[in-house]
C-alpha cells in the first residue's frame, strides 16, 4: 500500500477521504459539523432559506460495494495497484466457520474483506466515480465512508 498511496490519493483528491488522507474522514466530520451550524445559523426561521440533510448509514458498505466494479475501477484509476487487488479479490472469499456439526463455508462474492489493509483502498476506489458524479450534480452532498452505502450496483 505505501508503493502506491501516493497515487491512490491523487486519483481520488479531495472528493474520497478514505484514500488514506492525513485526518481525511476526521477533517470530513468537522468540516461538515462547521458548515451545518453556519446553515442553521443563516437560515434561521427563515424557510427559503432551509436546508436538509440526508444521512444514510449502510449495514456495512463494505459488504455492499460491488467487487467488479471496484476491480474494473482500480484497472482504470489506480493501476498500480489494479494487479495485487485483482489476485486477492478476483474469487469468492471463504469463510469457515466449525461447529459441533462440522465445518461450514460461506462464500462472499462482492465487497472487501474487513480486516485487509487494502479494504479501505478498494472500498475507497470502487465508489470514487459516484462520488465524483454526485459532486458534478451540483447536489451540494458531502460523501465519506460511514454515510452513505455505494454499492456500484446501479
Amino acid at each position: 500500500m505505501k508503493e502506491t498511496r501516493e497515487e491512490l490519493q491523487e486519483a481520488c483528491g479531495a472528493d474520497q477521504l478514505c484514500s488514506g488522507l492525513m485526518g481525511g474522514l476526521e477533517g470530513g466530520i468537522h468540516a461538515v459539523r462547521e458548515l451545518w451550524e453556519t446553515l442553521t445559523q443563516e437560515a434561521g426561521d427563515d424557510p427559503e432559506k432551509a436546508f436538509g440533510t440526508l444521512l444514510i448509514d449502510a449495514e456495512n458498505a463494505f459488504n455492499a460495494a460491488n467487487r467488479t466494479a471496484g476491480l474494473w475501477n482500480a484497472r482504470i484509476l489506480w493501476p498500480r495497484a489494479s494487479t495485487f487487488l485483482f489476485n486477492c479479490y478476483r474469487g469468492d472469499a471463504e469463510l469457515f466457520l466449525r461447529g459441533t456439526h462440522g465445518t461450514t463455508a460461506i462464500s462472499s462474492r462482492e465487497g472487501w474483506t474487513q480486516g485487509d489493509p487494502m479494504s479501505m483502498a478498494g472500498y475507497a476506489i470502487t465508489i470514487l466515480p459516484l462520488v465524483q458524479a454526485l459532486r458534478g450534480s451540483g447536489s451540494g452532498q458531502t460523501e465519506s465512508e460511514t454515510q452513505s452505502e455505494a454499492s456500484g450496483s446501479s
